[in-house]
């Protein structure tokens, strides 16, 4: 089977025939508290699209390995306290999660503000720009339209608003860790 022949069965077994990328899997519409629709082309909802599936595999990859760092011992110690699958979860998991769930957060953030490489071949900005982020901003004035003051502009207010997110999440949420 040659390239040209394996794509169309390939988008047309992911994306349906008639539709374009559908959302039907139950995962997505649970996540996304949409109905099954076209993700890109939600106006009001395209970049968390955008964002789920782009950094939904890094935090569960960080939880997970969060997860293998704590100590079974806890558990067998709180099990024998009488402690039950919810407090199990609420008193040994999650604030043992606490340092990963707040790195995975921050990484999260940063990257969303820096999202590009999905969003340009996908939608361009998407419909009305709905998926237009500060980058692909800063592409299209800096790069397509040649106004390189005005994107290095961006770029520099950019970075300001990472440095200013970075030393501000630091401060408030990762006191501890």
């Amino acid at each position: 089977m040659t390239g040209r022949q394996a794509k169309p069965g390939l988008w047309t077994r992911l994306a349906g025939r008639r539709t374009g990328p559908r959302v039907g899997d139950r995962t997505f519409v649970l996540l996304l508290c949409l109905p099954p629709a076209l993700l890109l082309a939600d106006r009001l909802r395209g970049t968390q699209g955008f964002r789920l599936v782009f950094f939904l595999p890094y935090i569960l990859a960080e939880i997970a390995a969060g997860l293998q760092q704590i100590d079974r011992h806890l558990y067998e110690a709180a099990r024998l306290d009488g402690a039950g699958a919810w407090q199990l979860f609420r008193l040994v998991t999650v604030p043992l999660l606490a340092p990963t769930i707040r790195l995975s957060v921050f990484f999260s953030i940063l990257g969303s503000l820096q999202l590009f490489d999905l969003i340009m071949p996908l939608t361009k900005g998407g419909p009305s720009d709905s998926t237009q982020t500060i980058v692909s901003f800063l592409y299209n004035y800096g790069v397509t339209r040649m106004q390189i003051g005005f994107g290095s502009a961006v770029g520099v207010v950019l970075f300001v608003i990472c440095l200013a997110f970075s030393f501000g999440y630091k401060r408030f949420f990762m006191r501890q860790d």
